[in-house]
């Protein structure tokens, strides 16, 4: 099961309203609002016309997380898990 932990709407840069629902397999983000590798599945949506279509049921945000691996033997603060929500978003954004 995964349940929906955000949703936002975007702008592309063609005018396109974009509608992104995130969602995790666990109900909700941690203290830190880290997402774990591998949580995560995202669904994007194209808004035209009062509908919504869906264009990708799962977008790839694995490069995010590669660029974003702990260092080996580092211990952290705030745990293993280096992307959160805010990372998430603005990457999703970027790719527009």
């Amino acid at each position: 099961m995964r349940y929906l932990i955000q949703t936002f709407l975007a702008d592309s840069a063609n005018g396109e309203q974009l509608k992104y629902e995130i969602y995790l397999k666990t109900m909700k983000l941690d203290a830190f609002n880290k997402v774990p590798e591998g949580s995560c599945r995202i669904m994007a949506y194209k808004l035209e016309g009062g509908l919504s279509h869906l264009i990708d049921d799962n977008v790839d945000v694995q490069p995010l997380f590669d660029a974003n691996q702990p260092e080996p033997n580092a211990w952290y603060s705030d745990g293993p898990h280096r992307v959160d929500i805010n990372m998430l978003i603005e990457y999703l954004i970027k790719k527009l």
